[in-house]
């Protein structure tokens, strides 16, 4: 695989003058192929917008209560949420089994599933065999309309995959969640620090 994306790299090189890639990771990534030239590899994040995104969950958070209780949340629950499609690369299966063994010993922690893919029905089974659909919910894609209702009703954004960058940790970053993400996903590097 590596040789692969050696060669890939080098057909780039010959038609690329320059890289943007998606964050730090990103661009970490790219330069250990030692073949790039570090001068020509540009990282950014993808734009977002930060005003709009704040206000729509600052609009969302005065609902936080009645949003949650819609839910069959009530006010001493603490919610977990991650928004992906469900993929191998995600996780999903290692977040939800994670998550039950830690929720015997917590009663009052609950887990919000947003996404659709090919793993989504592996879930569904995990959750109904540990008989958790009132703990874990999977509620499927989500317009981008809805999703800060469904980011302001939770407590801590968590992604427990890998993936080059995600639109939605950021997004959970923008609006000052509490994040619990894999050190694979590559806006980790962008959004934490080491030992915050």
């Amino acid at each position: 695989k590596r040789c692969y994306e050696s060669l890939k790299i080098r057909l780039l090189n010959r038609v690329c003058k320059a890289y943007w890639v998606p964050g730090q990771a990103g661009a970490d990534y790219l330069k250990t192929f030692g073949e790039v030239d570090k001068a020509s590899i540009f990282s950014g994040a993808y734009t977002m917008e930060s005003s709009a995104i704040c206000a729509d969950y600052s609009a969302a958070k005065l609902l936080r209560q009645e949003n949650r209780r819609k839910l069959g949340f009530s006010g001493e629950d603490r919610v977990l949420m991650m928004a992906a499609n469900f993929l191998d690369n995600r996780q999903h299966v290692l977040l939800v089994r994670a998550f039950l063994s830690v929720q015997k010993k917590h009663q009052n922690l609950k887990l919000v599933l947003l996404g659709e893919g090919a793993n989504l029905e592996e879930v569904k089974a995990i959750i109904q065999d540990n008989q958790a659909d009132q703990n874990v919910l999977c509620k499927g894609g989500v317009g981008f309309a809805e999703l800060a209702r469904y980011y302001s009703l939770s407590d801590v954004y968590v992604h427990s995959g890998a993936e080059p960058y995600s639109t939605a940790v950021m997004y959970a970053a923008l609006v000052g969640m509490p994040l619990l993400l894999s050190q694979s996903v590559g806006a980790t590097m962008d959004v934490l620090e080491d030992g915050s």
